[in-house]
């Protein structure tokens, strides 16, 4: 903050007096976003990304080194041969220039128009860049992925040590200052005070089994009967009972069973409320689901007005059979309500207000997004189970390690804008043909050997891609933080090194010098190469420990125990 305050006065002092200046501190600002007491998981990240790069450097480095000797190969082999590229440009000129090329089809962004003139020349050459694409690419790129891999997975694995350790250390502590000194354990004052102080439930229902509890702890508590928690090892296994969500028994009941009992239990209700919940009714409504998407694509709109009653009427039983609190639990009862809800209230608006026909066209686009509840179905079956339970752990993950993505983001754009922003502006028609730069009149691209042609590099793929902003606002390229941002993510999403990326590059190289390179390359290596590698690294080992792991049985004895003493596991699984 200080460092910002002082930019932003010398910023404005400067700018007053007339001098040019650059405010360097903005590219500090995604740092707040790290540095917030919020962002903890984002800084453990950022430290287990730390901790992984000085073994992943060293592959990191044969991986160049294997690029730079097949570019001296290709050197030595294309660059005396009087080749040149269809748009005019010499073919591998110089051994920088070979070195780019490669790297470019490491990333298949030029492949395979790279080859191509001295394929047509000799087509044995083809062997060089096939071996050159196996060995970097197929080899080189996924030993990559597995040291980030291991080294992710055995920091992680410290991390999660050291943590547990910590946790472990802090309860012996506080076991240390609530225990008796004379009996080595917990007594029931000191318990209940404790209890006053968290009021868990948790606790209360530990309380209570230590105290009507049978078997061994019923002899344990007779032997001492003022002792609640007799060691550390049960102190630690209260804490992680706290950990498990729970409500009592007689709290549990929804408001028909609660205002209205004789009707709920009756022998009609009881019927339709298990009925409701079995497989048979989840099996007839997902095939009214699959019904619906079939129709849906059949461009049958007709069969819309039967579908909207039946979901109506599906949601109404489940609320009946379930409860209104435990059927907002679920994602997927939340997303089928207001998709229908939604759908209702707007065909009656819709037919009350502008006739039927416009509420048809409403009606189908709400529908539509219902068919997205196949997931669901699909996440019933055991063997995709483990895939769809992965999929939502990873939930939290995705955000940590996409802050993470937009501080990079954030970083090059500012770089960006202050490196290149001006060097192209688009002419105030829409139909102008002025590139906005002069060095870049008359120049061919060679993004695909297909569609070479005499065009004005930059200012035809923006109108034809819609990559920046509308060419009638008169904005410059890299001007603008949200136009560099989209061009980021797309050169992010495709994997490596999109081809329209490549005219970016070679646009600036042109109106710059070759320097230029540096920016995109290592943007290109510190995202896609190193963070999206460790973002896999951990879908992989989020998926192992999802396969391997368990604790069904553990939960099942938890929950034996725990209705014993009138409380129940809070939780409501959705048929």
């Amino acid at each position: 903050l200080q460092l910002t305050f002082i930019d932003i006065v010398v910023y404005v002092s400067l700018k007053a007096s007339g001098h040019w200046c650059i405010r360097w501190s903005r590219i500090l600002r995604p740092l707040f976003l790290i540095d917030v007491p919020e962002g903890r998981q984002i800084r453990r990240a950022v430290r287990n990304i730390r901790q992984t790069l000085p073994d992943v450097l060293n592959v990191l480095f044969l991986f160049f080194f294997s690029i730079a000797a097949f570019a001296l190969m290709a050197y030595k082999l294309f660059a005396e041969r009087g080749l040149k590229y269809p748009n005019g440009d010499p073919y591998f000129p110089d051994y920088g220039e070979s070195i780019w090329e490669l790297y470019v089809l490491v990333t298949t962004a030029n492949n395979p128009d790279v080859m191509l003139p001295v394929y047509e020349q000799n087509a044995w050459f083809a062997i060089f860049f096939a071996g050159f694409l196996i060995v970097c690419l197929y080899i080189l790129a996924n030993v990559f992925l597995a040291v980030v891999y291991n080294n992710f997975r055995q920091h992680l694995k410290e991390e999660v040590r050291s943590a547990v350790f910590l946790k472990r250390q802090h309860l012996a502590q506080a076991f240390d200052i609530l225990k008796d000194p004379l009996h080595c354990g917990i007594d029931k004052e000191t318990f209940q005070s404790w209890l006053k102080e968290c009021l868990s439930i948790l606790a209360v229902a530990y309380f209570g089994c230590k105290v009507r509890g049978g078997g061994a702890e019923n002899r344990e508590e007779v032997k001492n009967p003022t002792r609640v928690i007799s060691d550390l090892k049960e102190f630690l296994q209260l804490a992680d009972l706290l950990n498990v969500q729970l409500s009592q028994v007689k709290d549990n009941r929804n408001f028909q069973e609660r205002y209205y009992p004789k009707i709920y239990r009756s022998s009609c209700s009881l019927w339709l409320r298990e009925f409701v919940l079995s497989k048979p009714f989840l099996y007839i409504m997902d095939a009214m689901i699959i019904a619906n998407a079939v129709l849906i694509a059949l461009d049958l709109d007709e069969c819309d007005w039967f579908f909207l009653p039946v979901f109506c009427l599906e949601i109404l039983l489940k609320v009946y059979a379930s409860g209104t609190k435990n059927f907002f639990k679920q994602f997927w009862n939340v997303f089928d309500f207001l998709i229908i809800g939604s759908a209702l209230l707007l065909i009656l608006f819709q037919a009350a207000m502008h006739g039927m026909e416009e509420s048809v066209a409403i009606l189908e686009v709400l529908l539509v997004l219902r068919v997205l509840r196949l997931v669901k179905i699909i996440g019933t079956i055991d063997r995709f189970k483990v895939v769809v339970t992965t999929i939502v752990n990873l939930t939290p993950a995705i955000s940590t390690y996409g802050a993470i993505v937009f501080v990079l983001f954030y970083f090059y754009a500012i770089l960006g804008m202050e490196l290149f922003g001006g060097l192209v502006e688009f002419p105030s028609s829409v139909n102008g043909t002025d590139c906005g730069n002069p060095r870049l009149r008359g120049v061919q691209s060679d993004i695909h050997s297909h569609y070479l042609k005499k065009w004005d590099f930059l200012t035809d793929f923006i109108n034809e891609v819609g990559m920046y902003p509308d060419t009638r606002s008169h904005r410059d390229h890299v001007q603008h933080i949200q136009s560099v941002w989209i061009a980021y993510v797309e050169r992010v999403v495709h994997i490596g090194y999109h081809p329209a990326f490549e005219v970016i590059t070679s646009g600036y190289v042109l109106m710059t010098s070759k320097w230029a390179r540096l920016y995109f390359l290592s943007f290109h290596i510190s995202c896609v190469l190193i963070v999206l590698n460790i973002f896999t690294a951990f879908v992989l080992e989020a998926f192992i420990l999802e396969y391997t792991m368990s604790d069904e049985r553990l939960q099942w004895d938890m929950e034996d125990k725990l209705r014993n003493i009138d409380l129940v596991v809070d939780k409501y699984v959705s048929p």
